[in-house]
């Protein structure tokens, strides 16, 4: 009988998409008939997924395609649904009798790109302005001359942020952007950072440096950070930025592409310019001495310990590959990989003519050296051992 044959056909095409795609997350088979798709836009893993759950009735495949129970995702719109919708029937219609589920699958990853676009599209529209941004007086983030990209990046369960893009500044083919956002955690910083990295031109610059200021939703001390990304001292130039400008419950990064002629101290100006330029702009000058009087800045045991600044890491790959008292085949790099997350290789492998890039890594995406398999230099702890000047006490004395 042809349902006979349907529910054959049927289990046979679960078994081939749980086989090719659940260990992706792709693909989940649900109980009583029904499945769910899980798509996540190119590039931003960290964004929620597009989600389809089907059902699928008796004469599917032979004369009926899959039902659609839902489709969502925070980031679309009901009409982009039903265009996502039609596309899925029209898939359906030329496979007519035909299993359907990995078509549907390249369906959805055909529009989620697209859907993202339009999300980010979105946020560039007057009056798109999150609630903390209202609260402390944001100015509107369209309009006027002194016009600025916002877009949303869509992290945090659900939470939107308002991005501010200040004007690029360019100088000997080097080009600088400032981007900020309200924040009252380190989920709304990372939330920042993640947003930003999902635009591959974003995640190819040289360097974006990091620099915070927030009191937590609810009160409690001021926390304040920087990641200079390679770029050694660049997070402090910002951050004391911020401070003289009294700015809290904001962070901002700083988007460089080295246009291959070195600036010197001049990029440091500029890093400041941009920071100071967007800060206030946006509105986001404020006084914070009723949160200095109740706060305790934060920082790491690392950074208490050591009164320089820790050197980039182009500087440490720089002296493994040329210090002849150093054995290059004893030291291992990690770095992050944008879809893959930290990576880790030999050194004489990674190592480069071009000092800014590895295979189109650029070396400030490096996160750690070992030797021997000992952590020598790592960005998270601030950690090291290479340098006598480093200011830790442990530091390599050869």
């Amino acid at each position: 009988m042809a349902s006979e044959s349907n529910a054959e056909r049927r289990a046979e095409e679960l078994e081939v998409m749980a086989a090719i795609y659940a260990d992706d997350g792709v693909f989940y088979a649900g109980v009583d008939g029904e499945a769910e798709l899980v798509v996540r836009p190119d590039g931003c893993d960290d964004l929620p997924p597009l989600r389809l759950r089907v059902s699928f009735p008796d004469a599917y495949p032979s004369e009926a395609p899959p039902q659609v129970v839902a489709l969502s995702a925070p980031w679309i719109e009901p009409a982009e649904a039903l265009d996502v919708q039609a596309a899925l029937a029209a898939a359906a219609d030329e496979l007519a009798g035909e299993v359907v589920l990995h078509a549907w699958i390249e369906v959805l990853r055909e529009h989620a790109d697209e859907l993202v676009d339009r999300a980010v599209a979105r946020m560039r529209l007057p009056g798109t302005v999150s609630d903390d941004h209202a609260e402390h007086g944001g100015k509107g983030v369209a309009g006027g001359e002194d016009t600025r990209d916002a877009r949303a990046s869509m992290m945090g369960g659900g939470r939107s942020l308002v991005v501010v893009s200040g004007k690029p500044v360019s100088e000997k083919r080097s080009k600088f952007v400032a981007h900020g956002a309200r924040v009252r955690s380190m989920e709304d910083v990372n939330a920042l950072v993640n947003g930003l990295l999902c635009e591959a031109k974003i995640a190819k610059a040289t360097h974006n440096m990091l620099a915070y200021r927030f009191v937590p939703r609810g009160g409690g001390p001021l926390n304040e950070g920087r990641d200079d990304d390679g770029e050694g001292g660049a997070g402090d130039t910002m951050l004391n930025m911020l401070q003289t400008l009294g700015a809290t419950n904001v962070a901002v990064v700083v988007t460089r592409w080295y246009g291959g002629v070195h600036l010197g101290s001049l990029r440091f100006k500029i890093i400041a310019d941009v920071t100071k330029d967007l800060v206030t702009s946006a509105g986001w000058v404020e006084s914070d001495e009723s949160a200095q009087a109740a706060a305790t800045v934060t920082k790491t045991d690392a950074e208490k310990s050591s009164g320089n600044r820790l050197r980039p890491s182009w500087e440490v790959h720089a002296r493994i590959k040329h210090d002849p008292h150093l054995d290059s085949n004893s030291f291992t790099i990690g770095y992050v990989d944008r879809f893959t997350g930290v990576q880790e290789v030999p050194f004489d492998e990674f190592q480069t003519e071009d000092v800014y890039a590895y295979e189109g890594i650029p070396l400030h995406r490096i996160v750690y050296f070992k030797r021997d398999g000992e952590l020598v230099w790592d960005r998270e702890t601030r950690l090291d051992l290479l340098f006598k000047d480093s200011g830790d006490p442990r530091a390599a004395s050869s």
